[in-house]
């Protein structure tokens, strides 16, 4: 009986959580604390945890961190219920590898939906899709907010609640870059600016520059740009905080960065110096095309793209069933760059031999299909004994968190017919790239396990056809 560990220190909270846990079939065992928690999971090893976050002696992220050190239990999915329903706090937990998080007071169903998806994916799960969570984006207004006063040097960073949450080394600048406006940030101290213009992006996305050791392990979704000896990292983030890989501006930002006097130092000609950028699969520098302005000692380059992404994504294959031509073209445009080979299929009667032909990695079927319909087509999949093994995404539309939206049932029944997760309409890049990442690596561990386990079955039988053969060679030997 799979055994659910419930972390709360408020006991009618734990009383009502231990109801719907046993109510399901499930074992409940409780903890009113971080620290008696350890415990437990140590000695009991559960196999999902349902966690607060506000508590005495240690809290929930604490709790989290001790958890994912320890390298026996950080494979446990946790999923957090807590009254913090704040972006900052959900980030914070996800970035500590919550597999759901479920804001109080929850919905009606809610917690044993969210039980059931966890047991069956385990810690492979994507957090749970950022609209589904109560969370609202508003870049729009936080822009209107950054405009209320003229930037300074070094006070370019967003304000709002929404993009305090990013994870940025000190010292790092950022702002909010809209379709519409553009946008522009420069470092503390004044060393780099990096200019977006005006319809450069298609959706509002945030544009940070950090500084780092230019012998650090890069970070695959961001660039890293050097002039003498410092190095910046740039990185682009969709409105949940997702970094986005492979970035493909439609107009060319300019990044400025001011010459290092250590840099100039020998140099025959000022503008004989470079900007350089790495190659983050082979951590090689080579040298941008820079033009730089001798007077004010400012190098400029000018970037449309950053560095592709890891080279092993493209050996990763995604369909995608949807025969909305837009919704193609953007998920194609976001994934394609991302690394993985696309695939696109529109019409229902070809999906079976389409997944047949070419054994997709992942499948992202779009639930507003005009003939059949997604669900119909998820429960064709999953039907059929040459496909039902698919790693399924489903793509549902946007939800009302607030009222009677039909997208709760979607979701629930995506879910309970096999899909793996949910992604609500428009999704965010970087949000996408992060979700379809965790179940291609999902998909390709359980594919390796059963790869592993055909092996040990086929070494058996050899073995025991080895052993049958000898006594009857045995024997042959004996009567001659």
């Amino acid at each position: 009986m799979p055994r659910v560990l419930i972390v709360d220190d408020e006991p009618s909270i734990r009383e009502l959580l231990v109801r719907i846990v046993e109510a399901e079939g499930l074992e409940a065992i409780e903890a009113e604390d971080g620290s008696v928690a350890l415990e437990l999971v140590r000695a009991q090893t559960p196999d999902v945890i349902l966690l607060d976050n506000i508590m005495p002696m240690l809290d929930g992220l604490e709790f989290l961190k001790v958890l994912r050190a320890d390298s026996g239990l950080k494979e446990v999915p946790v999923i957090m219920v807590s009254i913090q329903g704040e972006p900052r706090h959900q980030y914070a937990a996800t970035k500590l590898g919550v597999v759901d998080y479920i804001p109080k007071p929850w919905m009606p169903g809610e917690i044993e939906l969210r039980l059931k998806w966890a047991l069956k994916a385990g810690s492979t799960v994507p957090a749970v899709p950022w609209e589904l969570s109560g969370a609202v984006s508003a870049a729009l207004e936080a822009r209107q907010k950054l405009k209320s006063g003229e930037k300074k040097r070094g006070e370019s960073e967003p304000q709002t609640e929404q993009w305090s949450s990013l994870d940025l080394p000190p010292n790092s600048a950022t702002d909010i870059i809209t379709p519409e406006e553009g946008g522009w940030l420069e470092t503390k101290d004044g060393r780099i600016r990096v200019t977006v213009p005006a319809g450069a992006v298609r959706r509002a996305m945030a544009v940070s520059a950090s500084p780092v050791d230019a012998d650090a392990e890069p970070n695959p979704a961001s660039l890293r740009v050097r002039l003498g000896n410092k190095a910046t990292d740039l990185t682009f983030s969709d409105r949940t905080g997702a970094p986005v890989e492979g970035i493909r501006l439609n107009r060319p930002m300019e990044i400025a960065i001011a010459l290092d006097p250590e840099a100039t130092e020998g140099a025959a000609d000022v503008s004989d110096l470079k900007i350089q950028e790495m190659d983050n699969r082979t951590r090689e520098w080579s040298d941008l095309p820079t033009r730089v302005n001798k007077k004010t000692g400012i190098a400029k380059v000018r970037k449309l793209a950053f560095p592709p992404p890891e080279d092993h994504r493209k050996d990763v294959t995604i369909l995608v069933i949807s025969d909305d031509k837009s919704q193609q073209a953007e998920l194609v445009d976001d994934l394609d760059s991302a690394g993985y080979q696309m695939l696109i299929e529109s019409n229902p009667d070809n999906i079976t031999a389409t997944m047949i032909d070419a054994r997709p990695d992942l499948v992202i079927l779009d639930l507003g299909m005009r003939r059949l319909g997604g669900l119909n087509i998820l429960r064709q999949l999953k039907g059929d004994s040459q496909t039902r093994q698919a790693t399924v995404i489903t793509l549902g539309d946007a939800i009302n968190v607030g009222g009677g939206d039909t997208s709760r049932g979607e979701y629930a029944q995506s879910i309970a017919l096999g899909a793996r997760d949910m992604i609500t309409k428009p999704w965010h890049p970087g949000d996408l790239q992060a979700r379809v990442a965790r179940a291609v690596d999902a998909a390709q561990a359980r594919k390796h396990q059963a790869e592993r386990a055909a092996k040990r079955v086929k070494s058996r039988l050899q073995a025991k056809r080895r052993k049958a053969a000898r006594p009857t060679r045995n024997r042959s030997t004996a009567t001659q």
